[in-house]
């Protein structure tokens, strides 16, 4: 877990935290940016980071859209961008909600009644804090890469999710942008 940990770090550092949008990385004190980078014991997610997917709102590993500056602000996970997207898990709706679902970019809130915003959180590295935290959710369940497009999903479970999706777990480390 500490050399996946470590090799994504230094891996993001040196491949995404050059520049995004064309133009030099700042870094604000008062809000510190990062981005999310996975580690997993599968080789097709490992190291990658998290981008949007090609609808623009979407999170996901793979595609080619630019890794995402995430910080916190006012305790809600956001973008770092000129237009600030709210992170949020979209559980799909029916007659309840349910315990699993995607993790997505709303600018303002979501018409989805089983949204939330509410539950993110960074959890440190209990042996070095020093190498990133750890995103979760409500501190319990985990996140998942699925699909083709390995989208991130959250499950409350590793038994939950859509029939048929197949999904690997990850965890989203945090790494410094860097100026």
């Amino acid at each position: 877990m500490f050399q996946n940990l470590l090799s994504a770090v230094i891996c993001a550092i040196f491949t995404v935290g050059v520049s995004v949008s064309g133009s030099p990385l700042e870094a604000r004190a008062d809000i510190p940016d990062f981005f999310l980078v996975v580690s997993s014991n599968d080789p097709a997610t490992n190291l990658k980071p998290v981008r949007y997917a090609a609808n623009g709102y979407s999170t996901t590993l793979g595609g080619t859209g630019l890794p995402i500056k995430f910080n916190f602000a006012g305790g809600d996970l956001q973008t770092s961008e000129t237009v600030i997207h709210r992170g949020y898990i979209s559980f799909p709706t029916g007659p309840t909600c349910v315990t699993y679902g995607p993790l997505d970019l709303v600018v303002g809130s979501s018409s989805n009644k089983c949204a939330n915003h509410i539950g993110f959180g960074l959890s440190s590295f209990q042996y070095n804090s020093q190498l990133g935290a750890e995103l979760v959710y409500r501190y319990t369940g985990g996140f998942y890469a699925c699909g083709s497009d390995q989208q991130i999903y959250y499950k409350t479970s590793p038994s939950n999710g859509q029939p048929g999706l197949s999904c690997s777990l990850v965890h989203l480390y945090t790494v410094p942008v860097i100026a």
